[in-house]
């Protein structure tokens, strides 16, 4: 964090002094630019030749090379404007040369890098399936028919980004069947059964297991719970005699369910959870719980927010990977399966009878059946062991399955094997065929998963008919956003923490946000799984991005009403993808693009935009512009963009827009994109930004001089090809002066049309209103006086009136080895009504009458304080301002509130002041006007703290310090202060804003700040704020010697001295006080030691005395 203090009529508009997280004065310079409307072109100044002295501290700058030197904790940055003809132009900068990022490398360096990263659509994790289906009632067994997850195991883990609905990938998952019988809950994760699970009983370590079930409370809390009686499923015609033949037939004795056990890993982390806890999760398309706090679903479930320190799941203490193996078992042919982790340490057993068990052999009855199953355990190559020998003996006409559970000792790799014992039936009347079912390892491990955001869930068989999908309403990994930014209301706050002066000090918080900017700022830092290995915050234009992410929160109509944000990401990446690819996509959903300049990552934006240059045959290579039409079968006149419906679980929606008038040339064309997002009005502005890119699409290419140094991509400039015109309205000017412009040929003006004169020369770009009679004249009159005119015939002139120069937006600039700069764009239309609101599409370009100008865009307002008539009051004034428009001639601005009736002002440049500003509520609307014709008016309501005491709050970054560090305080008080008194704790006080405060004994102290204002005071106390500790005492002292005689003066410095210790050097006692005295016995030359001993530390130091007779 830096000081950066503004002078002259800067520090009056805008505010005089600024805290910044800023590196440079030329980041300070640019920073300002971003942030305050109206600050770029006050800096720079009508004629672009405004000069400044830059000082750091107490260092004068004497150059641009200076202004870019880095270091981020440097001295205050003093920015002074040069008064015309007051300190001539030694050691002064020009301030259109201090804003400028740097010089543009050419093609992106992005692609080059080769880092991968994960992508993917949530449409692959959400794959529609059957509808699962509740198990019949009178069947007797409820089983799964495999582990079916949303994404295998050893998948990439995902990222999410933005909030909605997702799959995930399985960090355990396994399917447990247990015999029906009455259950209780066991404390220790497990479940215990007092009902009979078992005709034949299990060997000592093959433990059959017990039903479970689990419920959640109308409370939203889990918990699990028995509700007294067996859970007995009867087959058809089961559990009694049968009709007809006189058959006995016994009851069903084979009773199982089965229960799935699984974590997904929704997300790496940390991430904002579930959007409305458990009413946010779905299985089977089915919400856990719904709004009111009811429930729909059984079971058990849990998450985490993948922090670093996050708790396990005390309920999941083990991770299982079940592996399908679903052989048959036949007698002499065993089936053994491997397993090769050697951090296993223990294996379930899963055997199914597809078609139950049963004996009828003796004719008149049908009874249980049985056979004899082995299981063996094979370590580390050495011989088989039996684990289990069990007889099975059951009586059930559906398929029924069986688990045990197995120790594995001695080590890895390990062989199951599975072997049947009895002969196989060759009777129908005898059915006892089975199948090993599944093999599932387990780990006995409490894993927390840092950094990792999982959902921890069991479901069991007699709700779903497999195991059931997943879907979570998920907010994604938490952004770096500005610190006085609210995600909630995207709001950008403009005063309190995070702000100075009015506006974003550059600091930054981790919050959930679907902000496309924030999220590329995610991508680009982290270092888990982002590019934050090879990128830094530092190496970003972060005040750009800002700009970025103000436009995209901005509210724009919705389909249904009401507002929503006009630009919003959501994406699920599982994948990997090269970054560039990833980079391509978010910038992509804020119609945007990046490139590397001036040794940062620039990340540029499709929003409105103002010329900063202008190019004609003049001055450029061969007087040549080369344009590259779209061919025919690049033409759409359909576009169906698709969004990821919250209302209908993420599903993948189509949105469709037409463009009529091209449908009726051309037919039918249909161009498909995705527009990431979650909003259906996203996508359709996504689908209408297409079509008008699609129609106004053109490529111009051209060459220039060094003119194409300092320009970079996306920056929107001005062509005027006079050959494609047929008509001369650019050229070299011959003379100017101050008030008059000779060109280098005549030019005709025709009556009623209003004509603009822009002048490029030296970087600079200056537009001037001609007030020159009608007629064929060479000599142009214009309004306003050029405080520096060009000479020469280097300056370049470019006429606008009823032919106008046509707007391109760069794309690439590209340096050649002949020292010329490659430059392209596409052609800039003012489509963002028609984007924004479906208003109609400009249809005309580069010909015509001066248009009616655009609606203004960036309408802000910032209160400060001002000096009232009687030298004392101090009020407050509400500054509006809006971004400048090239050929308004002024602005019609009206204020409304409650409180007043509204007031209407002319202005003719792009800001307007009220003083003496009361609290409330007042709806700005700004019109532009060119030649009497008025655009769409653009409207805004602002909260104003207006004249209001004062709320106080402030911040100190040095919470814990040492005895004898410096401490620095700011406020950061809302409503305006003009007074402010500090109390540190320890009876010092202070009346400065932002002061800075030395303790000098250790401890906890308690910091108030009153701020006040002629309408009241606040008091803000934070109680035990600033933490104290002791350092180590520095050992010094100096002497007095009179004869033989010495006296001590200590001189240590740093912390408490518990203790002090002198030798005199000549084996004498040593002393212990703080300043001791000593007599000599002899004339000698002494060396005198001194050691202090504190709480944190021992010193010492020496000194050498004469003495003397």
């Amino acid at each position: 964090m830096r000081d950066v203090v503004l002078g002259g009529d800067l520090a009056l508009r805008f505010g005089d002094r600024f805290r910044l997280d800023v590196a440079s004065p030329a980041e300070a310079a640019h920073a300002l630019c971003k942030l305050l409307d109206g600050f770029q072109a006050a800096f720079v100044g009508r004629d672009h030749q405004r000069r400044y002295r830059v000082v750091v501290g107490d260092r004068t700058l004497a150059s641009t090379r200076e202004c870019t030197l880095e270091n981020a904790e440097g001295p205050t940055i003093y920015i002074l404007p040069v008064l015309a003809g007051g300190d001539g132009l030694f050691q002064t900068i020009i301030g259109v040369a201090l804003v400028a990022i740097g010089a543009v490398t050419g093609q992106g360096w992005l692609v080059s890098i080769g880092i991968s990263v994960t992508i993917g659509g949530i449409s692959q994790m959400l794959a529609p399936s059957p509808d699962a289906q509740k198990a019949r009632d009178e069947d007797p067994n409820s089983v799964f028919d495999g582990a079916i997850n949303a994404s295998a195991q050893g998948a990439t883990l995902p990222v999410l980004l933005g909030t909605g609905f997702t799959g995930s990938v399985v960090g355990s998952a396994s399917i447990q069947s247990y015999q029906q019988g009455r259950i209780d809950f066991d404390p220790d994760g497990g479940v215990v059964t007092d009902g009979d699970t078992s005709a034949g009983g299990a060997s000592a370590q093959g433990q059959p297991m017990a039903a479970l079930h689990w419920l959640v409370g109308g409370d939203g809390r889990q918990r699990a719970v028995t509700d007294g009686r067996d859970y007995v499923l009867r087959g058809a015609g089961g559990g009694g005699k049968g009709g007809g033949g006189g058959i006995d037939e016994a009851d069903n004795s084979a009773r199982s369910t089965a229960v799935a056990r699984g974590i997904d890993i929704i997300t790496q982390g940390p991430c904002g959870g579930p959007v409305n806890g458990l009413a946010s999760v779905y299985l089977d398309d089915v919400p856990i719980a719904n709004d009111d706090g009811s429930t729909n679903l059984a079971g058990k479930f849990a998450w985490r927010l993948g922090t670093q320190d996050q708790s396990y799941v005390p309920d999941f203490p083990r991770v299982e990977n079940e592996v399908s193996v679903t052989a048959d078992v036949r007698y002499g042919t065993p089936v053994t399966m491997p397993i090769t982790n050697d951090v296993v340490n223990r294996c379930r057993i899963r055997l199914r009878w597809l078609s139950g068990m049963r004996d009828s052999s003796s004719g008149d009855r049908i009874g249980k059946a049985s056979v004899r199953v082995l299981f063996e355990v094979q370590s580390n190559g050495g011989g088989y062991v039996q684990a289990v020998a069990e007889r099975v003996r059951e009586k059930t006409q559906a398929n029924y399955e069986r688990e045990w559970e197995v120790e594995l000792t001695g080590g890895a790799p390990y062989n199951i094997r599975v072997s049947r014992l009895d002969e196989d039936s060759d009777s129908s009347l005898v059915v006892n065929a089975f199948r090993w079912e599944s093999l599932t390892e387990v780990v006995d491990e409490k894993l927390r998963y840092p950094l990792r955001s999982y959902f921890a869930f069991q479901a069991s068989a007699d709700q779903f008919a497999t195991v059931p999908k997943r879907a979570y309403h998920w907010i994604g990994h938490l952004c770096p956003v500005p610190r006085n930014y609210d995600p909630a209301t995207r709001r950008y706050a403009t005063s309190g923490p995070g702000t100075t002066g009015g506006v974003w000090d550059g600091t930054l918080k981790m919050a959930e946000s679907n902000n496309p900017a924030w999220n590329l700022l995610l991508v680009a830092t982290n270092k888990r799984w982002g590019m934050g290995n090879f990128l830094a915050t530092r190496d970003i234009d972060i005040w750009e991005l800002y700009r970025i992410g103000q436009y995209c929160d901005e509210g724009v109509p919705a389909p249904g009403g009401g507002t929503e944000p006009r630009w919003t990401f959501f994406a699920y990446l599982a994948n990997r993808r090269a970054a560039w690819r990833v980079f391509d996509m978010i910038v992509a959903a804020f119609r945007g693009s990046a490139f590397w300049g001036g040794g940062k990552l620039v990340p540029t934006q499709d929003r409105p935009a103002e010329p900063v240059y202008t190019y004609t045959t003049a001055n450029v290579v061969d007087g040549l512009f080369v344009r590259e039409g779209t061919d025919l079968s690049s033409k759409f006149t359909r576009v169906i963009a698709y969004y990821h419906d919250d209302a209908e679980l993420g599903a993948r929606k189509p949105v469709v827009v037409d463009d009529d008038k091209a449908i009726q040339r051309l037919g039918i064309i249909t161009k498909e994109v995705d527009a990431y997002s979650t909003q259906a009005g996203c996508a359709q502005r996504v689908a209408r930004s297409y079509l008008a890119n699609n129609q106004f699409g053109g490529i111009v290419r051209w060459a220039t001089g060094s003119a194409g140094s300092v320009r970079a991509p996306g920056e929107v400039v001005e062509i005027m090809d006079t050959r494609r015109a047929r008509q001369r309205h650019g050229g070299r000017i011959d003379t100017a002066t101050a008030d008059q412009v000779t060109l280098d040929a005549p030019v005709t003006l025709r009556a009623g049309i209003d004509y603009l004169l822009i002048l490029v020369h030296a970087g600079r770009r200056l537009v001037r209103r001609v007030i020159t009679a009608a007629g064929t004249v060479q000599t142009l009159d214009i309004d306003t006086p050029l405080t520096d005119p060009p000479s020469g015939r280097d300056a370049v002139w470019v006429l606008a009136g009823d032919i106008k120069p046509e707007r391109v937006r760069l794309t690439s600039v590209q340096e050649t080895d002949e020292g010329t700069y490659r430059m392209a764009g596409v052609t800039y239309v003012d489509k963002y009504d028609y984007i924004d609101r479906a208003a109609a599409l400009a249809t005309e370009i580069g010909r015509g009458r001066i248009q009616r100008p655009r609606r203004p865009t960036g309408l802000t307002a910032i209160e400060r304080l001002y000096t009232a008539a009687d030298g004392e009051t101090k009020l407050v004034q509400a500054m509006f301002s809006w971004d400048y428009q090239d050929a308004v001639t002024a602005y019609r601005v009206t204020l409304n509130s409650d409180n007043e009736p509204p007031e209407t002002v002319t202005v003719t440049g792009p800001s307007a002041t009220w003083l003496n500003v009361d609290p409330g509520e007042y709806t700005l609307t700004v019109t532009a006007l060119t030649g009497g014709l008025p655009s769409p008016p653009a409207t805004k309501t602002f909260d104003l703290e207006g004249n209001n005491a004062p709320v106080a709050s402030f911040y100190s970054p040095d919470r814990s310090v040492r005895v004898g560090d410096s401490v620095q305080f700011f406020d950061v008080s809302a409503q305006l202060p003009s007074a402010w008194l500090w109390r540190f704790g320890d009876g010092a006080t202070d009346a400065a804003q932002n002061p800075s405060h030395i303790y000098r004994s250790p401890g906890l102290y308690t910091v108030e700040l009153e701020a006040s204002n002629r309408y009241g005071s606040n008091t803000e106390t934070r109680q035990s704020y600033i933490q104290v500790s002791n350092t180590a005492p520095v050992a010094a002292f100096d002497v007095e010697v009179s004869g033989r005689d010495v006296s001590i003066i200590d001189q240590h410095a740093g912390g408490t001295v518990d203790s002090y210790a002198y030798d005199w050097g000549d084996d004498s006692a040593t002393a212990t006080t703080a300043a001791p005295t000593h007599t000599y016995a002899a004339a000698d030359t002494y060396t005198i030691t001194q050691t202090l001993t504190g709480p944190e530390g021992t010193d010492t130091t020496t000194r050498a005395v004469t003495i003397s007779d």
